[in-house]
């Protein structure tokens, strides 16, 4: 199946593009863009070109493809050329935005332990609709790399979590997912990194597509695909 059926198929298992009620809206497609390394240390650009393509059948007025890269690999934009995420996006009809372009809002996470607030992409609130559009990867920092670490591209550089607390990534990736929530994660799992990252490693052609409402079911389910492989 190409990625254009996968995700297809696996957004009408949950109810179907239709549920986000597009017609009109604004929307921010949110990929892995950490490098300019090619998928799987990235999102697959098929994958963000089926995505954008049926945001827009789907009556979305204006998609926008955001992510911004690692403090040691910036620019975002270079990244996004050499993945191969601008061209597909474009393709699609989407723009193209970097975030450390743009302005930073300020958003208290109550109940957290180790961080009090989060400084996050003012396009958190510019889009109508926000879709989480991460790859499957291992993390040699995070241990993993799916929904909940995906997030932290929406974060300000100097909040990274090696610069809060090193040896808690867990616990701050969880504390920053407090600042907001996606109406929707669609997870490129065509090709999965099942060791080293996030760099580069291993990959597996895992070849399917998770999607869901829910990061942290997302996240378990892609965990037991990297486990499985």
């Amino acid at each position: 199946k190409s990625p254009l059926e996968m995700v297809k198929e696996a957004v009408s298992l949950i109810g179907g593009f239709e549920r986000l009620d597009l017609k009109g809206k604004s929307v921010l497609v949110k990929p892995n863009v950490v490098s300019g390394e090619p998928n799987p240390a990235t999102t697959n650009p098929e994958v963000v070109n089926a995505v954008v393509r049926l945001l827009y059948e789907h009556g979305a007025k204006k998609v926008y493809v955001g992510d911004m890269s690692a403090m040691l690999t910036l620019s975002t934009k270079r990244n996004m050329k050499k993945s191969g995420i601008e061209k597909a996006a474009k393709d699609a009809g989407a723009e193209v935005i970097a975030f450390e372009d743009y302005d930073w809002v300020e958003v208290e996470l109550p109940g957290a332990r180790y961080i009090k607030s989060a400084y996050v992409t003012e396009w958190l609130y510019k889009a109508d609709i926000i879709i989480n559009l991460p790859v499957i990867k291992t993390h040699r920092s995070a241990s993993y790399s799916i929904c909940l670490k995906n997030f932290i591209g929406c974060t300000h550089l100097r909040q990274r979590p090696y610069l809060i607390d090193s040896s808690h990534w867990e616990e701050l990736v969880a504390e920053f997912n407090l600042a907001y929530a996606p109406h929707l994660n669609i997870v490129d799992g065509t090709v999965s990194m099942i060791e080293g990252g996030p760099w580069s490693g291993t990959p597996a052609d895992t070849n399917l597509i998770i999607a869901s409402g829910d990061r942290i079911g997302a996240d378990i389910t892609g965990l037991g695909i990297i486990k499985s492989f």
